[in-house]
């Protein structure tokens, strides 16, 4: 249950998060503001969430989230099919990237 009910939910997160580039707009608003404040800039998000996710073992996740209780972003990774829940109580998810192998065919 834990494996495939975590595949279903990251899953969900991660299907809903892709667009055909053509319907791709800039991130804007409190979203963009956030990042700014939290990573400094779009460009370094960026880099530090390509860095960590590339850098999982195996098969997993990288995340964007947000702490629940003071509002700040976070990047973390989770194996396999472990939610954001699972590795991180007191975050949401935002963005997952599926680094699993099959991802990269």
């Amino acid at each position: 249950i834990h494996f495939n009910g975590g595949g279903h939910l990251n899953h969900s997160i991660f299907w809903k998060n892709l667009c055909p580039a053509k319907d791709a707009h800039p991130c804007s608003g409190n979203l963009l503001d956030a990042i700014k404040r939290d990573f400094g800039s779009m460009e370094q998000l960026q880099s530090k969430l390509s860095a960590e996710s590339a850098a999982v073992q195996g098969s997993g996740w990288g995340w964007l989230a947000c702490k629940r209780e003071t509002g700040r972003l976070a990047i973390i990774t989770s194996a396999n099919q472990d939610t954001v829940a699972h590795v991180a109580p007191g975050l949401d998810p935002i963005l997952g990237i599926d680094v699993w192998e099959h991802a990269y065919y």
